[in-house]
């Protein structure tokens, strides 16, 4: 069991505490925790109320417990299940955490007890109550609803999801949210978090996107030094049906995670056209800053997958590597299609255009002029 979980959870391995496989698997990696947290200090009020108590509200293993004791002078930490609360409380020995009390009780009930000792709220809600995966966060534990309608005014409560859900459906039923933060470590969007300033009860909403909303895209480095970027959007202009002489703009994990590809972390200043929501960005010319790859292009075109075929052999560009995003079509089958010769540095992008066709760049090398 350790040596199955011992990247992921190294401490606890070496400190030899007890889990079994299920918590193990649902728990978050220590690495990533820390990573988190670690962003929030720069991104809410993490580091700035020293003396600010914290509440896990859904414990599980105790991960998040640990590297929350490592940012607040008191952690409470939240356990409904009686088996996990007692491993939760000889696990935080072993690991030597002697500013968090663990609390075995209902979330709600906790939250209700602790409202006045606690300044920022960290919930994971169980999206596995059924044995699987809940396909509607709205449907984990605790209620969403039911959480934001205890908290107090100096309440901070960010609540983490994994990339997978629709943070667009989030904002149609939640207003209040403040901030969406995604965060990719490693080239790979692991999770997103956010952020629930204290309202009261939640109301009906039919808009698409609240205008108070922050949207953060969070890179995390190898060295553990963090970029941030707050988003705006890529105005809406079409993609010249052949162009020539610009860079092709791939957007970090973090961005494409939240379907935010046609969303810009980056200068304002830059010209850049979507190639839609799933697919790259172009760009006139190399941006300075931004949360993304850039690979310098010598041309595009723009039209059906059959007449992109066509367009690389009049071209004499039946040679290369082709990557793909967005498309219903796999690499194998488009390259044979195409009659494409796997070899040389030649890369070629693909990927669907605003105008139901697809986008096809050609690049003459595989390394990026920024990465």
């Amino acid at each position: 069991m350790f040596d199955r979980f011992a990247s992921k959870l190294p401490a606890y391995c070496a400190a030899g505490c007890l889990f079994d496989q299920q918590t193990a698997e649902q728990a978050s990696s220590e690495a990533i925790s820390d990573a988190r947290f670690q962003a929030l200090e720069k991104t809410s009020f993490l580091g700035k109320v020293t003396l600010a108590s914290a509440l896990d509200l859904t414990a599980g293993l105790g991960v998040d417990t640990l590297h929350l004791s490592r940012h607040f002078q008191r952690v409470f930490s939240v356990e409904t299940d009686p088996i996990r609360y007692r491993r939760l409380v000889d696990n935080l020995k072993l690991l030597g955490v002697e500013n968090c009390k663990a609390i075995y009780s209902d979330a709600l009930i906790a939250l209700d007890a602790l409202a006045d000792q606690v300044d920022f709220i960290f919930l994971d809600p169980d999206r596995r109550s059924t044995g699987s995966k809940l396909p509607e966060w709205r449907l984990a534990q605790p209620k969403l609803t039911d959480v934001l309608a205890l908290l107090a005014p100096h309440h901070e409560l960010w609540v983490k999801q994994s990339p997978a859900f629709d943070f667009r459906a989030a904002l149609r039923d939640f207003p209040q949210l403040a901030t969406i933060q995604a965060l990719s470590w490693k080239n790979e969007c692991r999770e997103t978090l956010w952020k629930f300033p204290a309202g009261g009860k939640v109301q009906a909403h039919t808009q698409a996107c609240s205008p108070n909303t922050t949207l953060i895209a969070t890179k995390v480095l190898e060295d553990q030094s963090f970029h941030f970027a707050k988003l705006h959007p890529v105005a809406p202009v079409s993609l010249p049906e052949r162009s020539e002489g610009q860079y092709l703009i791939d957007p970090d994990p973090s961005l494409r995670a939240l379907n935010l590809s046609d969303s810009w972390a980056g200068e304002q200043n830059v010209a850049i056209y979507s190639t839609g929501r799933d697919g790259w960005l172009l760009a006139d010319k190399l941006p300075l800053a931004g949360l993304f790859r850039a690979w310098k292009i010598e041309s595009t075109y723009i039209g059906s997958i059959r007449s992109i075929g066509r367009w690389l052999k009049e071209t004499d560009r039946l040679s290369g590597h082709v990557v793909v995003r967005g498309l219903p079509v796999d690499v194998p089958s488009l390259s044979r299609k195409w009659g494409l010769v796997p070899k040389g540095n030649q890369l070629i992008w693909v990927g669907p255009a605003h105008n139901g066709n697809a986008f096809a760049a050609v690049g003459v090398s595989h390394v990026p002029v920024r990465a």
